[in-house]
C-alpha cells in the first residue's frame, strides 16, 4: 500500500510517452544516398537512391513509423552486368566488373582467340588442318571464321599465285634442254622425267591450296593481320599435316632449280612451316628442328617492327619459334598450364603433362586466375586447389593451404568442395600444428537448425558463422590417407576452455544423434581438464534434426534441453551464447569449433603408397627395397589399400582391419601403424594358423584383449574360446593367446605383459610382465615369475585377493582361471569360475569380492624391427 503513489506516477509517465511523437533518426545507407525532409516526424518519407554500379534491393520510399522506426530498408546489392548475358556463351565468358566500376569485360573461352569486344562475338575458333592423300585441307571452325596467322602469307600466296605459270614454263623448258644440260650422263631420260612428276605434283597442291583458302584468305584481310600470339598451340611434328611425297618435292625443288625455284621453296617452306605452327594444344612439343635453318634466327638482321609484325623466326638461344608482335618478339605459345596459358581445370594439364604439381588454372565459372595442385593418377586426376587467396585459387582445406602452399596466423580464404563450389572461412595456420578450418562461429543465440549447417555468406569476426555442412567434404576428400580426424573446440578466446580430439574417419561432422563417442581427447586447454555433465562430454558434437522452445542445435551433451552444457549453438535465450562450462565460463561471449583432417599425399610417392599400392611384399622387395618398413598392398576383393609391414617380401602384419589382411597383434599395430590406431578398436589378429577378432586398447600402447568375464557359469570349452568380441559381456579367445605371443619376430628371450582390469578398464587391477616360457593356458600354479609393473587401487597380494602368480587353469567348479594357489579353497583372485553365485568371480575379498566384470589382456614383447 505504501508503493500505490509510486505506481499511480509510473503509470502517467507511461501514458504520457505512448502519446508523444517519436522521431525516426536519418537512416544510413550503405553505397548509396538518402533524401529526406528537413524535420523527420511520424509518417515522413525518404527516398533512397544507390550509388553508380549498385543496384536498388526493396522499395526506394521508406516511411517514418510511430515506434521510431523505419518500413524495410531497401539495400544497395553490387549491381551484375553480367546478368544480362551480355557475352557469346558458346564461345566467351562474362567477368564483370568490380564496384563502383560497371559493365563486363567478355573473355574468349579455351580454344578460342581474338578481340572478343562487348559481345564475345571476336572470338573465333582456330582452323583444323590434316593432310588428305598428301594434300593440305584447311577446314574452318565455328562463325565461318580462321584464326590462322600466317605472317605475311598473303604476300606469299599471290607470289605463288602470280608465278604459276612462269612455274610451269620452266618445267617445259627444263624438259626440251635436259639433254643440252646433262649430255654426258646416261640418267638424263630418268631424270627429267622424275622432275616433270615432282612439278605436276607441286602445282596440283598449290592450286588445291590456293583455292581452299581463298575465302579464309579474305577474312584475313579484314582480321586486321591478326597476330601470331592469338594462336594457342603449336604443331607437334611437321610430317603429320603434309605427305612425306610433298616434303621431298620441295627438297629437290630447292636444290635442283634455278634462283627462282629456290625462291618459291623458300616461300612454301614458311607456309609449310607456319602451318605446323597452329595445331592446337601441342605448344610444348613443336619440333623446333625443322624451324632451324628454315627461318632467320637472332643472329640475322631481322627487326621486329610495324611492318614486321606476325614474321617468325628461330630463337637458338632458347630453342623457341617467336613471333613479332607490337611488343618486340615473343614467344609463339606456352605449355597449357603456365601463367600466360592456363589449363581450363586440372584434367585437361593432366592430358597435356601428365604428371602430378603447382599448374596455373582458370576456370571459366570463376574468371580469376590461380595455381592449383593437380594429382595426376592413373585413373583419375583430382585438385588439391590452391592458396585460397582468390575464389579461382580456392583450396581443398586449410591443411592443404599449409601444406602445399603457405600460410602465417590466421588469414580468411576460399575453399572449393568435391562439385568445385567455392566458400570463404577462417584458417588458423600456426596454433596446434596449423592447418585449422573453422567450422562454427557461435556469438550470438539467434540460430535456426538450418543454420547450423551453413549460415553466413563472407566470415567476419564476433559473429555468427557455419560452415559444417562442408566438413565431411573435407575429411573425405580421396586423397587424405589417415584413418582419423581431429576437431578443435575453445571458448571466450584461443587456447582456453576446450581441447583437441581425435575421431575416427567414419563419424561425420553432420551427425543427428549422440551416438558418436569414440573420441580421444590428445589436449586439454586452460580451464577444462575432464568430462562432465555440466561441461564437456565424451562426444563429438551432434546437431539435432528439430527442437522445440530453448534447446540445444549443436551440442557434445547427452540431451539438449536438460544438463545441456557443452553446448556450441542454441536457440532461445538466457546464455552468451550458449551454456558451455558450469564451472568458470559458462556464458564465456564467443565459441569456435574447428577441424583438420589427416594429411594429403601427392603422388610423389613410389611404390607402395596410397597412390600406388603394390601388390605384393615381393613387388616391394623387387622394386622399392627389401627393409623392413610399412607399406600400402592391395587387398581383398573388391581391392582396397591397405597398411601392410613387409620385411624381405614378406607380410609381417596387417592392419587388421578385414579377416583377409590380419593383423600380428595390437602391439605390432600400435608401435608400427601409429596414424590408424587410437581407442578402443575392434581388430583381426593372426593366431598360428587362425585369425581371431577381438579388441585392442591403444590408449595403452596396444594391449590384446583376451576375455571379458561378465558372468559365471564357464567351462574347459568356452574358456579358450567363446562369443564374439566385446567389452561388456561374456568373450575369450584365450586358446589362441600363445600363438599370438609366440610369433618369431618379436625379441626372443624378451619378457611379455598380462593385465587384469576389474569393474571399470583402468581398476582394481594392474600390468605384469612374466617370464617368456610361461603359457596362457598352463595348469600349474608354479608360474611365480612375475613382476607388478603397475598397480590399479590399494590391494595388496594375498590368499584373500590376487596372488602373485600368473593366472592358471585350475578347478571347473571353482576357480577355473585363477591367481590363487588353490583353486578350491580360498580361491580369491578368480578370474572365471564354474560356479554362478559370484558377480562374476571372487576377486579381492573386503575390497572388491564382486566387480560385475573382469578383462584380461596379452601384450607381448616389441618387435625386433623397432
Amino acid at each position: 500500500m505504501v508503493a500505490a503513489p509510486a505506481v499511480a506516477r509510473a503509470l502517467a509517465l507511461a501514458s504520457l510517452l505512448a502519446t508523444a511523437t517519436a522521431v525516426c533518426v536519418s537512416p544510413e545507407i550503405d553505397d548509396g544516398t538518402r533524401s529526406c525532409p528537413p524535420t523527420i516526424e511520424v509518417g515522413s518519407t525518404c527516398n533512397v537512391a544507390c550509388n553508380q554500379g549498385f543496384r536498388l534491393v526493396g522499395d526506394s520510399d521508406i516511411t517514418c513509423k510511430g515506434d521510431g522506426t523505419w518500413t524495410d530498408t531497401p539495400m544497395c546489392a553490387d549491381e551484375n552486368s553480367c546478368d544480362s548475358l551480355p557475352c557469346d556463351a558458346l564461345v566467351s565468358t562474362c567477368v564483370d566488373a568490380v564496384a563502383p566500376a560497371v559493365g563486363h569485360t567478355c573473355v574468349c573461352r579455351a580454344g578460342y582467340v581474338g578481340e572478343p569486344g562487348d559481345d564475345g562475338s571476336g572470338c573465333m575458333r582456330n582452323a583444323e588442318i590434316e593432310s588428305v592423300d598428301g594434300d593440305i585441307k584447311i577446314s574452318v571452325g565455328a562463325h565461318n571464321s580462321i584464326s590462322l596467322v600466317m605472317g605475311d602469307i598473303t604476300v606469299k600466296m599471290a607470289d605463288i599465285r602470280a608465278n604459276q605459270d612462269a612455274i610451269a614454263r620452266l618445267r617445259s623448258d627444263l624438259s626440251d634442254e635436259g639433254n643440252n644440260i646433262q649430255d654426258t650422263k646416261t640418267s638424263v631420260s630418268t631424270l627429267r622425267s622424275d622432275m616433270n612428276s615432282e612439278f605436276d605434283r607441286f602445282g596440283l597442291v598449290v592450286n588445291d591450296l590456293a583455292n581452299t583458302t581463298t575465302d579464309a584468305i579474305d577474312e584475313l584481310r579484314s582480321e586486321q593481320r591478326l597476330l601470331i600470339n592469338e594462336v594457342n598451340n603449336t604443331v607437334y611434328e611437321v610430317g603429320n599435316i603434309v605427305s612425306n611425297d610433298l616434303a621431298k618435292a620441295l627438297e629437290d625443288l630447292a636444290t635442283e632449280s634455278n634462283d627462282q625455284h629456290a625462291g618459291h621453296a623458300t616461300n612454301f617452306s614458311l607456309v609449310y612451316l607456319t602451318l605446323a605452327d597452329l595445331e592446337l594444344n601441342k605448344a610444348s612439343k613443336t619440333d623446333l628442328a625443322n624451324a632451324a635453318g628454315m627461318l632467320p634466327d637472332e643472329t640475322e638482321a631481322v627487326t621486329c617492327n610495324e611492318a614486321a609484325i606476325g614474321k617468325l623466326r628461330f630463337h637458338k638461344a632458347t630453342d623457341t619459334l617467336q613471333v613479332c608482335k607490337a611488343a618486340g618478339w615473343s614467344p609463339v605459345a606456352e605449355p597449357v598450364g603456365s601463367e600466360n596459358n592456363p589449363g581450363r581445370d586440372c584434367d585437361e594439364v593432366a592430358e597435356y603433362h601428365g604428371v602430378s604439381g603447382l599448374y596455373f588454372i582458370q576456370e571459366h565459372d570463376y574468371g580469376t586466375l590461380g595455381k592449383q595442385y593437380c594429382v595426376v593418377k592413373p585413373t583419375e586426376t583430382l585438385t588439391l586447389g590452391g592458396d585460397g587467396l582468390t575464389i579461382g585459387s580456392a583450396g581443398r582445406s586449410c591443411r592443404t593451404i599449409l601444406d602445399f602452399f603457405d600460410g602465417v596466423g590466421q588469414s580468411v580464404r576460399w575453399l572449393r568442395d568435391a562439385n568445385g563450389e567455392r566458400y570463404q572461412t577462417l584458417c588458423d595456420f600456426t596454433r596446434n600444428g596449423g592447418g585449422w578450418t573453422l567450422l562454427v562461429q557461435s556469438a550470438d543465440s539467434a540460430w535456426t537448425t538450418d543454420e547450423v549447417m551453413m549460415k553466413g555468406g563472407a566470415y567476419a569476426a564476433k559473429t555468427d558463422y557455419s560452415v559444417l555442412g562442408k566438413a565431411d567434404d573435407i575429411k573425405n576428400n580421396p586423397l587424405v590417407y589417415a584413418e582419423h580426424f581431429e576437431y578443435r573446440m575453445e571458448a571466450s578466446e584461443p587456447g582456453k576452455y576446450g581441447g583437441i580430439w581425435e575421431a575416427p574417419r567414419s563419424y561425420t561432422f553432420a551427425s543427428h544423434d549422440n551416438s558418436q563417442t569414440d573420441v580421444v581427447v590428445t589436449e586439454w586447454f586452460e580451464g577444462v581438464s575432464a568430462y562432465t555433465d555440466t561441461g564437456l562430454e565424451k562426444r563429438m558434437p551432434w546437431a539435432p534434426q528439430s527442437c522445440t522452445g530453448t534447446c540445444s542445435l549443436l551440442t557434445t551433451s547427452t540431451s539438449i534441453s536438460s544438463s545441456w552444457h557443452g553446448t556450441l549453438v542454441q536457440r532461445g535465450t538466457g546464455y552468451n551464447p550458449a551454456p558451455w562450462l558450469s564451472s568458470g565460463a559458462l556464458n564465456p561471449g564467443i565459441i569456435w569449433y574447428w577441424m583438420r583432417e589427416g594429411p594429403s599425399l601427392p603422388d610423389k610417392n613410389p611404390l607402395g603408397t596410397i597412390l600406388q599400392p603394390a601388390e605384393s611384399c615381393a613387388q616391394i622387395a623387387a622394386e622399392v627395397t627389401t627393409s623392413p618398413g610399412r607399406f600400402f598392398l592391395n587387398v581383398g576383393s573388391p581391392s582396397r589399400a591397405a597398411v601392410t609391414y613387409c620385411a624381405a617380401g614378406d607380410i609381417v602384419s596387417g592392419d587388421g582391419l578385414t579377416t583377409d589382411h590380419p593383423a600380428a597383434s595390437c602391439r605390432f599395430v600400435y608401435d608400427h601403424m601409429k596414424l590408424f590406431s587410437f581407442g578402443m578398436q575392434r581388430r583381426f589378429v593372426q593366431a598360428g594358423t587362425t585369425v581371431v577378432e577381438t579388441f585392442c586398447d591403444f590408449d595403452r600402447a596396444g594391449w590384446t584383449l583376451l576375455m571379458t568375464v561378465d558372468n559365471g557359469g564357464w567351462d574347459p570349452v568356452t574358456l579358450l574360446q567363446r562369443g564374439s568380441p566385446s567389452l561388456d559381456s561374456d568373450f575369450s579367445i584365450l586358446g589362441h593367446a600363445d600363438n599370438i605371443k609366440n610369433k618369431p619376430f618379436f625379441a626372443p628371450g624378451e619378457r611379455f605383459g598380462f593385465r587384469l582390469d576389474a569393474e571399470a578398464v583402468g581398476q582394481y587391477g594392474g600390468t605384469w610382465t612374466a617370464h617368456p616360457s610361461y603359457s596362457f593356458t598352463s595348469t600349474s600354479n608354479q608360474n611365480t615369475d612375475i613382476s607388478l609393473v603397475e598397480k590399479w587401487g590399494t590391494w595388496s597380494y594375498s590368499d584373500g585377493g590376487l596372488e602373485a602368480r600368473m593366472p592358471w587353469i585350475g578347478s571347473t567348479s571353482s576357480g577355473l582361471l585363477t591367481t590363487s594357489a588353490s583353486s578350491t579353497s580360498n580361491w580369491w583372485g578368480t578370474i572365471a569360475t564354474g560356479s554362478t553365485g559370484w558377480s562374476p568371480s571372487p576377486w579381492i575379498n573386503g575390497y572388491n569380492k564382486s566387480p560385475g566384470i573382469i578383462w584380461y589382456w596379452l601384450k607381448e614383447p616389441a618387435s625386433i624391427y623397432l
